[in-house]
């Protein structure tokens, strides 16, 4: 069994990996996306194991707040969770970014 610290990067892992299927279920998006990025469609598989680029995919949506409520409403991730999983994924304090129990709404403190 995984503890805390790595539960949380698998979660942030989760979460960056069902953004990033929201994307790919555009085709428009996900070519902005790849021209933005500046790679080749052919290298996300190998770039999508590097906490970086999961950590760079999540930056990218969230500087566009249409998109980031577009993918929210479509995968159902909340605001919160995104901002941990870029948090962990940048190498932050993953033992206080734990995933919130289901039910609660309220952010953890150090996300302002």
């Amino acid at each position: 069994m995984r503890d805390g610290v790595g539960q949380a990067r698998d979660y942030a892992e989760w979460i960056a990996v069902r953004v990033l299927g929201a994307l790919a279920n555009d085709a428009l998006r996900l070519e902005r996306f790849f021209t933005e990025m500046g790679i080749e469609a052919r290298a996300v598989r190998t770039c999508a194991s590097d906490p970086r680029f999961l950590a760079s995919l999540l930056d990218w949506v969230a500087e566009e707040a249409a998109l980031a409520e577009a993918i929210m409403s479509e995968t159902g991730i909340r605001a919160d969770d995104i901002a941990m999983a870029r948090h962990v994924l940048r190498g932050g304090d993953e033992e206080t970014c734990l995933p919130m129990p289901a039910g609660r709404r309220s952010r953890p403190r150090h996300f302002a």
